[in-house]
């Protein structure tokens, strides 16, 4: 018997970088699958690459739309990151934020009202706010992270040309922090005078960016459907979060506490979303420097803080929380486990001690973790209601669980 030949499936070929400048529909599609390939980051590099490559030649109307198309390319990109600038930091060297930020600005506003852009941030078009407002951000971002040693740039993309590439872009860089390093004060004025708007705003999407030019006037012609909607508290509390950064690196604590605590104060406003992404480890960080307390306002305490609060209550409400956790399974098996011995320390032989320990027996149960042997025995000796409780939280869990099943005392 001959063996069975079974052909081999064909390696999916790359699509190449050039291909959408033929097509540039095709990028919508090719980024609205989640495992892309080129990714989205990697086309973002090769498209900003390509473009400061191509900005030396530009001798014939042919050279100069590439450059174009692969700026707006570059765009699109960005667009479909939700103009995340962690994400795009992460993407891209320092350099090329700098260019595609930058190329944002010249798409969208005339140069000529740069002076206008900066002073009246809050009557400008969406677009062109949105444009200033990234690369002002940004450019605070890079003067906090640059303030302390690093270590040199890692080259892990295209080269920047003309001889060693590490040195080349160290740099390029140096030359890009200084030039925001000396629009600091602008970058500022600008913020600061974002902070007056009141109006919801909409941001470019990949399906809107190229209509954006300040030389068409095609954008007013779009259809709301096409824009990405964000809320006003959306917007502010990005602002706030930043400035806040800014004036906390510039030690002035007074300002950081009243930016942050704007920003909690709106923090129930804000619902998924799209365009604000604050670090919140740092937030709460640079609330305890300013003494804020970082729970924001309207929202409720976590799980852990609601246990922990009863213990300091004299275990007011403290078997209600356990079985409440047994569903949310907010709080670690150790936590619950200290709480447990804090409960023992006090009371050893009292009926809350065992309750604790049942909750707690409850929760392994649900977890899959083996029983303490200890806990077995205290069960078969503890009275009818002790019992009839056991019974109680294994109901109450697996029926909040999954409302088929039901375990009868």
């Amino acid at each position: 018997m001959e063996p069975q030949i079974i052909p081999r499936v064909p390696t999916p070929v790359p699509i190449l970088w050039f291909e959408f400048l033929l097509n540039q529909n095709q990028l919508e599609t090719h980024l609205s699958d989640p495992d892309a390939d080129p990714s989205a980051s990697q086309l973002l590099m090769q498209f900003v690459d390509q473009s400061i490559k191509a900005q030396g030649n530009l001798e014939t109307s042919v050279q100069v739309k590439k450059v174009r198309d692969l700026k707006i390319l570059a765009l699109k990109v960005a667009a479909h990151m939700k103009w995340n600038l962690g994400i795009i930091q992460e993407s891209l060297p320092l350099y090329m934020v700098h260019k595609l930020l930058k190329d944002f600005m010249e798409l969208v506003s005339n140069p000529e009202l740069k002076e206008q852009v900066m002073t009246t941030s809050d009557r400008l078009d969406d677009h062109i706010l949105m444009a200033f407002m990234l690369f002002n951000r940004w450019s605070v971002r890079v003067i906090i992270e640059n303030s302390y040693p690093t270590k040199p740039p890692k080259i892990t993309g295209p080269q920047a040309p003309n001889g060693n590439a590490a040195l080349n872009v160290a740099g390029i860089n140096d030359m890009v922090i200084k030039t925001v390093r000396d629009m600091t004060n602008e970058s500022i004025q600008f913020m600061e005078n974002s902070l007056s708007m009141a109006r919801d705003i909409t941001i470019p999407t990949i399906e809107t960016i190229h209509k954006l030019s300040y030389e068409f006037p095609a954008f007013l012609e779009m259809s709301l459907s096409d824009h990405c909607h964000i809320s006003n508290a959306e917007f502010i509390q990005q602002l706030c979060f930043d400035l806040g950064s800014y004036y906390f690196h510039c030690g002035q604590i007074e300002k950081t506490a009243g930016m942050l605590k704007k920003a909690l104060d709106i923090n129930s406003q804000v619902q998924d979303p799209v365009y604000c992404d604050i670090n919140k480890q740092k937030l709460k960080g640079l609330c305890a420097a300013c003494n804020l307390d970082f729970m924001p306002q309207g929202s409720q305490p976590s799980l852990e803080q609601r246990l922990a609060s009863s213990l300091k209550e004299e275990y007011k409400g403290l078997i209600d929380l356990l079985i409440e956790d047994n569903i949310l399974k907010e709080v670690t098996l150790q936590y619950r486990q200290l709480i447990q011995h804090d409960v023992h320390s006090k009371q050893p032989t009292s009926d809350l001690y065992l309750q604790v320990c049942t909750c707690n027996a409850v929760r392994q149960i649900m977890d899959g973790v083996p029983l303490n042997p200890k806990y077995i025995q205290m069960l078969k000796t503890a009275s009818k209601e002790n019992i009839t409780f056991f019974t109680m939280v294994m109901n109450k869990d697996v029926l909040l669980k999954n409302n088929k099943y039901l375990i009868l005392g």
